[in-house]
């Protein structure tokens, strides 16, 4: 693919997150510009039965650097107005952190630069 390893190691490992969630991630759809091929971010979706999109992982360009950002449904009992959970690194970088308290995952030999911080999801997101 045209992925650099850790990318692709850190994007199976975010897979790995939805699909133990009973996610089906479905594989990226990429539009090119004529001959000339310039990616900026790359989306896979996670879809669950007919339900349609349920989560994402994106791998998008941040700060001059890609960085890979995972969200999970948002919770039904929580109503409409509710916004999807992000997984964000932990602060000591060695784990990614579960929304809802749903705990952390080892990054074991992912690196984690990969993963965008609690404040660089602050600040994309704009707040």
């Amino acid at each position: 693919m045209f992925l650099n390893s850790k990318q692709e190691k850190a994007v199976q490992f975010a897979m790995t997150i939805l699909e133990s969630r009973g996610l089906e991630v479905l594989y990226p759809d990429i539009e090119t510009n004529h001959s000339k091929i310039s990616i900026s971010e790359i989306r896979w979706k996670a879809v669950k039965d007919e339900w349609g999109v349920a989560a994402h992982i994106l791998l998008t360009k941040w700060d001059k650097k890609f960085k890979l950002i995972v969200w999970l449904p948002k919770d039904p009992n929580d109503g409409m107005t509710a916004i999807d959970p992000y997984v964000v690194l932990s602060p000591s970088k060695t784990h990614l952190i579960l929304p809802y308290g749903q705990g952390q995952l080892s990054l074991h030999k992912i690196d984690p630069d990969i993963f965008m911080s609690l404040q660089e999801m602050k600040d994309y997101l704009g707040y």
